[in-house]
C-alpha cells in the first residue's frame, strides 16, 4: 500500500530544484515548509501544522516518513511538475519528483489554509515503488 497521509492533502518540495517552466508560483510560507521537511527541520515544521493535522499526524510519523524516503529513495534530483489550486479557505499545491534511488516520481501534495497553516499532507511514491511503512 503507498503511504497515504490526509487531514487535508500536502506536499513536501525541494526548495532547490528548479520547478519546470510555466508552473505556478508558490507562496513563501510553502517554499519554507519544504525547505524544512528536506532539511529534516521537522519540530518547526510540525508547528506549522493545524492542531487536527497534529492530531492526525504526529511528528514521529513526521520523522519516520521523512527518514523512509531518504532511506529508500536518497536525494530529490528533479521537479517533474508541480500545480497549484485554490477552494474556498484551503490552497493545494501539488510536486512530482523524480529521486535517485526512484524509477518514478514521489507525489507531494500541501494544502495550506488562507493564513499559510498546514491543514494537510499526502505523498505517494508512483510507478511501483512504495514507500514502506516500517524499516522491515
Amino acid at each position: 500500500a503507498l503511504l497515504a497521509l490526509s487531514a487535508g492533502v500536502v506536499h513536501a518540495t525541494h526548495p532547490t530544484l528548479p520547478a519546470p517552466e510555466g508552473s505556478p508560483e508558490w507562496p513563501k510560507a510553502l517554499l519554507k515548509y519544504q525547505e524544512m521537511f528536506d532539511e529534516g527541520w521537522l519540530d518547526s515544521l510540525f508547528r506549522a501544522f493545524s492542531p487536527e493535522l497534529q492530531a492526525d499526524f504526529t511528528l514521529p510519523e513526521l520523522t519516520q516518513l521523512r527518514r523512509l524516503i531518504t532511506k529508500a529513495y536518497g536525494d530529490g534530483i528533479a521537479v517533474v511538475s508541480q500545480t497549484a489550486e485554490a477552494s474556498g479557505e484551503y490552497r493545494r499545491f501539488v510536486r512530482f519528483v523524480r529521486y535517485k534511488k526512484l524509477e518514478g516520481v514521489i507525489e507531494f501534495q500541501w494544502i495550506l489554509r488562507k493564513d499559510d497553516t498546514i491543514a494537510g499532507l499526502f505523498v505517494a511514491a508512483h510507478e511501483g515503488q512504495e514507500i514502506p511503512l516500517t524499516d522491515e
